[in-house]
């Protein structure tokens, strides 16, 4: 029991070590290739699409792994937890990037000439959001399953793969934020078959109307205090945006 523990401590560890040294290492080479306004429009529209994530998600991925283990879920039941969860986040996010397109688009003027934030720019961290949400969500999923190897799998794809695209786009092409943006959404349209086929077993056609309410009452909580705990740590982005311009 103490060696797969730590077998899987070691890889679930392991991954998350490896993407944040990654991200570590190729901060000079950002400030080496970026503005300082580049910088603080990367910085903004990436935590703003954090907190967009979080109001898509509606705490399902906390509630699913809430209500997997619960004692009076039977294991049977287990797939109806995941395929609920996965249902609501498949409809909350196409109403959310929705109504988030629509309030965005009259602004795109000012975007642009106040901030520097080409339209272009929003409507690629929008469309990251949606398959980033489902990714983590499988993520979310196969550590459920106790399954190292599979997240790790997922992980380096949805992770390490965007880095790597970005670093291309933005040495090799010169795309700038744009460059960078793009890898993010690459990897993470990448990870969503991937991960969806990693948590196949814990999937089934259909929504329990039951798992869903309590999926639902559960999970929307947690959106409040992700939104406190947002906007304490995008401060210093929106000063870095703001001092750039």
């Amino acid at each position: 029991m103490l060696k797969k523990l730590g077998k899987d401590v070691a890889i679930y560890g392991g991954a998350d070590f490896l993407f944040r040294a990654a991200q570590f290492v190729v901060i000079p080479i950002y400030a080496y290739t970026l503005s300082v306004a580049d910088f603080g429009i990367l910085a903004l529209l990436t935590v703003s699409a954090t907190l967009l994530g979080m109001l898509l998600n509606l705490g399902v991925s906390n509630s699913v792994q809430r209500y997997y283990f619960d004692p009076e879920t039977e294991e049977s039941d287990r797939p109806a937890v995941v395929s609920t969860g996965l249902a609501q986040l498949l409809l909350s996010g196409v109403v959310t990037i929705a109504v988030a397109w629509l309030a965005l688009r009259p602004f795109a003027g000012t975007l642009q000439v106040d901030y520097g934030i080409a339209w272009p720019l929003v409507m690629i961290a929008l469309l990251t959001v949606f398959p980033d949400q489902i990714a983590q969500y499988c993520l979310d999923a196969v550590r459920l399953q106790f399954a190292p190897l599979r997240f790790c799998a997922i992980a380096i794809v949805k992770n390490m793969l965007g880095v790597l695209l970005g670093l291309w786009f933005l040495l090799r092409w010169k795309m700038g934020v744009e460059g960078l943006l793009l890898g993010m959404l690459i990897s993470a349209m990448a990870a969503v078959p991937i991960g969806l086929l990693m948590i196949r077993r814990d999937l089934r056609w259909g929504i329990d109307p039951v798992i869903a309410r309590k999926v639902f009452r559960y999970g929307y909580p947690f959106v409040l205090t992700g939104a406190a705990y947002w906007v304490f740590g995008s401060m210093d982005r929106w000063m870095l945006l703001q001092f750039g311009t």
